[in-house]
Order: C-alpha cells, then structure tokens, then sequence
C-alpha cells in the first residue's frame, strides 16, 4: 500500500466520523469512541482512543455550521454551551475555540438560520441563547442531505462503509 493511500484513508476516516458525529450528534446516544469500533473493523486499524484527529480548516468549514445547526435542533444553547456540546458529543473531533464559533454564529443568525436572545442566568449575568429557525430547519435538512451524498458516493467508490447508526455488537 502506498503512502498516499494511506493518507486518504485517514482523511476519509476523518470525513466519515465528522459526517456521522453532524448528522447523529443529537440523536442517538452513540459515541465516536463506539464508531471507532466499526470504522476501526472496516479499515483493519486500531481505534485512536486518547488521540484527537484535528479536521483540517476547509473541512471544519463546512462540517461545523451543520455541526451547530444540528445542537441547536432540540432545543436552545448558549456559547459556551455550545464549545462543550461540540467537543464532548464529537470527542473533539468538531472542538473548536469561543474565537472561532461566536464569528460562525453571527454568520448563521446573519443569514437567518438561527435567532438570539439575551437571558439571565442563574447567578444574574446575562447570557445570549441561540435557537434554531425554520430557515434554519430547512438549511439543515438541505445540509444533512448532501453529507449523507457525499458519504454514499464516497461508499460507492469503496472509499467508506456505508454509514449505519448502530454496529453490531455495539450497545449503548
């Protein structure tokens, strides 16, 4: 196997696992540790337990607005809320810094996929919550559509497995 193919496979891996953590993310208790176990057996490697795989930035640059789209579907955040949320349900795999999701969600409330409004937090200071909107609603739908099409054209190829919510012999 040349070298170049090898780096593929860890940047289709990493495509995989950002497709998967995007569209799942808020609706299945499956962790990317979990998903290691099946990306794992398909590729013949060993899970990356304790090694976080940074997305190279023109990746995050579509991954992460879907990313804090999908957060937002059940229910409202606010920023830092959201830093944890990305990073814990991703395994940092979609972490990414105040610095880079506060530009990202003035972006998203820009173009009218998400609202804003300021709340009290328990201990008095104010917080900025986000919420999704229909125009969101649909952006996402729209946006979850092409990474499931990239992902079956990606499995067509042979690139990928085929993505599954659930692993055999994988509980959650």
């Amino acid at each position: 196997m040349s070298r170049g193919y090898c780096e593929r496979s860890k940047w289709i891996g990493g495509l995989l696992k950002v497709y998967l953590a995007a569209v799942i993310i808020s609706r299945q208790n499956i962790s990317l540790s979990e998903l290691d176990l099946c990306t794992s057996a398909y590729y013949g490697t060993q899970s990356m337990r304790g090694k976080t795989m940074r997305i190279e930035r023109e990746m995050m640059r579509g991954a992460g607005p879907v990313a804090v789209l999908k957060l937002l579907e059940p229910a409202e955040m606010y920023g830092y809320e959201l830093v944890r949320a990305l990073d814990e349900r991703s395994e940092g795999v979609l972490g990414m810094g105040q610095s880079t999701l506060y530009p990202m969600l003035y972006n998203l409330e820009a173009k009218g996929l998400i609202a804003s409004r300021w709340l009290d937090s328990d201990n008095g200071r104010p917080r900025k919550y986000y919420r999704l909107t229909r125009k969101g609603q649909k952006r996402l739908a729209h946006d979850i559509a092409q990474w499931r099409a990239l992902v079956n054209a990606m499995s067509a190829l042979g690139i990928v497995p085929q993505p599954q919510t659930r692993c055999e012999g994988v509980t959650t």
